[in-house]
């Protein structure tokens, strides 16, 4: 008899294997590095419209110099807009 495993009882429609998870790595990598100037979930005082922004100044920042933290910010900005 071939074995079947019970489907979910409230399956989950999202794909979680399409999310890049270098890249959440490197977010939680960036966001652990803050913890040294900012309080742990300071960023969630802020409006939406101000992560917005800030992220567009890192990643305008990123285009200018290449410099890739820039853009590991800007990431971080916009997940942060996110969640506000």
């Amino acid at each position: 008899m071939k074995f079947s495993p019970r489907p979910l009882a409230n399956p989950i429609p999202e794909r979680f294997e399409l999310v890049p998870w270098e890249a959440v790595r490197i977010v939680a990598e960036v966001m652990t590095g803050a913890l040294a100037d900012h309080d742990e979930g300071g960023w969630r005082k802020l409006p939406r419209r101000e992560h917005v922004g800030r992220a567009l100044r890192h990643l305008a920042a990123y285009l200018v110099s290449g410099d890739e933290e820039e853009l590991r910010h800007g990431a971080c900005r916009c997940l942060f807009s996110l969640e506000t």
